[in-house]
């Protein structure tokens, strides 16, 4: 009779409270790379952002708005943690982008903690403990952690409502099961609340997928307990009949003709993508799960070639059922963006823990290998995206070129010894120290030091600075526009500009500044808008005075080479002769 594994690390860390509050700094230390340092985004998360800022400034909390647009596309539910969190750290005057972030970096540890949770149920605490802590630090979550938007947020509250349905579908027959299905609704309607239809279709889809397998509902029962549904609509409803209200009725008529339809038929600004791309991305975006891919691959083979009524094999049924049909729905939907299938990560993630634990326990070499090779793929990957952000940092005298060379060359040097170690090691703990040093060293290069100092793509940061350098940035006390006049924005419409100015802000293109910028005003002008400008000025008496260089770049939202200058209008020399 084979003897049970020997306790490793693994095991002593899975335990009790210890694993959970392990498991919360893990995500943290995935998230915290770049959560200070990277300045807003364009465009989403600047206009989350922007939209929260001015909540806090007008107090209205359910229209949501980026300057004078309503903006009709998602619920409020996250508005709502940014505004709490701005309010209870830096306040909105300040405009600290992390600020605004915190909401999505708790997400990112609900996700994490939540698939832990699900995983003792389902594979046992060391397989859990193994692939929430990968995915904690996993590049997608760790990088949705860390913006402000919804999609962390939205993962975190969907993997507690797919745990308490794993759960129920696993319970021992003396639980009811009241508790797990009441969590569950209560996550869904949360769910809602950050966005929309995308947490109610993983939970149907899942169902749906998981009931037909097994051919087989009765253990679904407590979700029909009314006070579950119940909790869900005391959660929704109240915003949402506010809203219609507040804007006739227009919200979800625009969030579901406008937003939810271009999603599921096309259209829009974001074009078609051919289906394949999500699963392309998957070794990539999950890293460092992609050590234990393969391995995950072969227990879900497993799974879908047993037969549904064998129950030892019922927890791998729920992870197939979680993780398969949202990923597919979104592979055929034709958009898509990389994030959207995020929320099946978390059983991806559970898979991968108990492949990885199998893999090392059951000694499955050939799968050992292969893991191997789909590991060196994704790091060469990763390496190739950070040598290539080398290209937009501030010049050093060295070409593009050879500096693109030299992080290429460093870096496959430490994945060939990376790669060494991971077939040396040959016990599971050793294994996820591996992959989280792996994932947590690409984090930390990629996001807080080369993209931070990318100053050439960073331009709304840059043009902020430039502001404040000639004494015309809307918070400071001197500046003509504090109080009088808004700044005007001439030729570049970025959200995270306006975020780091103000409300106020007038976005507009040379030819309306040039007729109706008054003498004074603080501008920040795009070269290819001079000439309309300076002769909407010249017809008025009034001329654009620089103050200092311009600030150049490329706009990486749409690839524009842009020159933003800073000045003010004043009378022309002859007019004030005259």
């Amino acid at each position: 009779m084979a003897q049970p594994p020997a306790p490793d690390l693994l095991d002593r860390l899975s335990r009790g409270v210890r694993a959970y509050v392990l498991l919360a700094l893990i995500t943290i230390c995935g998230v915290a790379p770049g959560f200070f340092s990277i300045p807003p985004l364009d465009r989403d998360e600047s206009r989350y952002a922007q939209a929260t800022a001015q909540m806090l400034e007008t107090g209205d909390y359910v229209r949501i708005a980026v300057q004078e647009a309503p903006r009709n596309k998602k619920p409020i539910g996250i508005h709502w943690l940014q505004a709490a969190a701005v309010a209870a750290t830096t306040g909105v005057e300040a405009r600290e982008i992390w600020a605004y972030r915190l909401p999505s970096m708790a997400g990112a540890i609900l996700a994490t903690l939540a698939a832990f949770w699900a995983g003792t149920a389902l594979v046992g605490r060391r397989a859990a403990f193994a692939g929430a802590a990968m995915l904690g630090v996993c590049v997608l979550l760790s990088t949705e952690g860390m913006i402000a938007k919804t999609d962390s947020m939205l993962c975190g509250v969907t993997t507690l409502m797919m745990a308490a349905l794993a759960r129920l579908r696993v319970r021992p027959p003396e639980s009811t099961g009241a508790g797990l299905a009441f969590l569950a609704w209560a996550a869904l309607g949360a769910g809602v609340m950050i966005k929309g239809p995308v947490t109610p279709a993983v939970a149907a889809l899942s169902l749906a997928a998981l009931a037909v397998w097994e051919r087989r509902i009765d253990w679904m029962r407590p979700l029909l307990a009314p006070w579950g549904p119940i909790a869900a609509a005391l959660i929704v409803t109240p915003w949402f009949v506010a809203i219609e209200l507040a804007t006739q009725g227009a919200f979800v008529d625009e969030a579901v003709r406008r937003d939810l339809a271009t999603k599921l038929f096309g259209g829009g600004e974001h074009p078609f993508r051919p289906p394949g791309l999500h699963l392309a991305l998957l070794a990539f975006l999950s890293f460092p799960l992609a050590v234990a891919l393969a391995p995950a691959a072969r227990l879900a083979a497993r799974a879908m070639r047993s037969p549904p009524q064998d129950e030892t094999l019922a927890p791998l049924r729920v992870l197939v059922a979680w993780a398969v049909p949202i990923f597919l729905a979104f592979e055929i939907a034709p958009v898509k963006l990389a994030h959207y299938p995020l929320p099946a990560y978390p059983a991806i993630a559970l898979l991968a823990g108990a492949g990885l634990v199998a893999m090392t326990d059951g000694r499955w070499t050939k799968t050992r290998w292969t893991s191997i090779g789909v590991a060196t793929f994704a790091a060469g990957g990763l390496v190739a995206v950070c040598a290539a952000l080398t290209a937009f940092l501030p010049p050093d005298g060295a070409p593009a070129s050879q500096r693109v060379g030299q992080t290429a060359i460093v870096g496959a040097a430490v994945i060939a010894a990376w790669l060494v170690a991971l077939a040396m090691a040959r016990r599971a703990d050793a294994l996820v120290a591996l992959a989280l040093t792996a994932a947590l060293t690409f984090t930390f290069v990629a996001r807080e030091k080369l993209a931070p100092s990318m100053q050439s793509l960073l331009i709304s940061r840059e043009a902020s600075q430039a502001l404040e350098r000639a004494g015309l940035h809307p918070r400071r006390a001197d500046a003509p526009s504090t109080t009088e006049q808004p700044i005007w924005i001439v030729g570049y419409r970025e959200p995270s500009l306006v975020f780091m100015t103000q409300t106020r802000a007038r976005l507009a293109d040379g030819a309306t500044a040039g007729a109706t910028a008054p003498t004074g005003a603080a501008l920040l002008v795009e070269q290819r808008q001079r000439i309309a400008l300076d002769a909407g000025l010249g017809a008025r008496g009034l001329r654009f005075a620089p103050l200092g260089p311009p600030v150049t770049g490329r706009n990486y939202s749409n690839g524009e080479i842009v020159a933003l200058t800073p000045g003010r209008v004043e009378r022309a020399p002859q007019a004030a002769d005259d």
